[in-house]
């Protein structure tokens, strides 16, 4: 290990202090967001969990299954790692049904299955958690491929449109709760990460959008924080140890009506939820944690302004 990369290790918290919105912070799960807390109640609710195959999406099919959901979908593109979560929920939660359907969410045809599939089974669509995402290369733009670096594209951003898509199209007495799991590297510009950073980034725009337009889906854009998965960076040297449980606790509490007031915005699963509530009318008023220029536009311009 390199001399950067010790003092990084000694440093853990560096990117939680980096994007800290709120006076405390968490890298694992606490009272507001325990999923066997009666205020975060899933029962009765359909919920769609893609990229389920990875360490975020399977700790969100398990908490919402300990949330007492109704039935749960997981996709993703391996169906033996899916079969395998659907038995360990199964046999935990035996109220909820789990049904694995193996799909290339950057094929309209196929999400229109999912969709139809899910549907045409349940009647409805309660909840969407969209955890699918690439990240083919890290090197300058110069010396990226151009197929790989577009094909990030595919999965962050095409497969996140045709989810909203098809969840803003759907027929429902009551919103949809649409969960995008976007990164910290949405709203950062660090060398060598330009096709993720820019897709993410697309991304969080696509649900601000989906909020503008579409009042019957309950939009969010959710930062899981630095989870381990298998791939070692030395940039996150010591950093990447928050629990898959810490977002999936928040998206239980996303699913709730206290969260309403950040429809449509940025948020990151290290923020404390009651920091945030506190605040909710400054946040609102002022449009906080959505995409802007820091700059002050309108008449004279930007020094003109007070």
């Amino acid at each position: 290990m390199t001399a950067a990369e010790m003092q990084a290790e000694a440093e853990k918290d560096r990117f939680v202090y980096h994007q800290l919105f709120t006076p405390t912070f968490h890298h694992d799960v606490y009272p507001s967001i325990d999923p066997g807390s009666s205020e975060l109640k899933q029962d009765g609710r359909i919920v769609l969990i893609t990229g389920a195959s990875g360490p975020i999406g399977a700790e969100h099919a398990r908490s919402f299954a300990k949330a007492g959901a109704r039935a749960i979908i997981i996709t993703a593109r391996r169906i033996e790692v899916l079969e395998a979560l659907k038995k360990e929920i199964e046999d935990t939660y035996r109220d909820t049904e789990v049904v694995c359907i193996q799909c290339d969410l950057t094929s309209e045809a196929d999400v229109e299955r999912l969709w139809n599939n899910v549907v045409s089974r349940f009647g409805t669509v309660s909840v969407v958690v969209s955890c699918a995402a690439s990240r083919s290369q890290m090197k300058r733009i110069g010396d990226t491929d151009i197929s790989g670096w577009w094909g990030d594209f595919e999965t962050n951003v095409k497969a996140l449109y045709l989810l909203t898509r098809h969840a803003a199209n759907l027929k429902s007495d009551s919103p949809v709760t649409f969960i995008n799991m976007t990164s910290s590297m949405a709203v950062e510009t660090v060398p060598t990460r330009s096709n993720y950073a820019i897709t993410k980034s697309a991304g969080c725009r696509l649900i601000e959008y989906v909020h503008a337009e579409h009042p019957n889906i309950r939009a969010f854009n959710l930062h899981p924080g630095i989870v381990p998965n298998g791939v070692q960076f030395g940039m996150l040297a010591g950093a990447n140890i928050d629990t898959a449980a810490l977002s999936a606790g928040v998206s239980l509490y996303l699913c709730t009506p206290r969260a309403d007031f950040l429809r449509g915005r940025f948020i990151s699963a290290n923020w404390t939820v009651g920091d945030l509530e506190a605040r909710k009318e400054e946040i609102v008023a002022q449009n906080l944690l959505t995409t802007y220029l820091r700059a002050k536009l309108g008449p004279g311009g930007h020094f003109a302004q007070k």
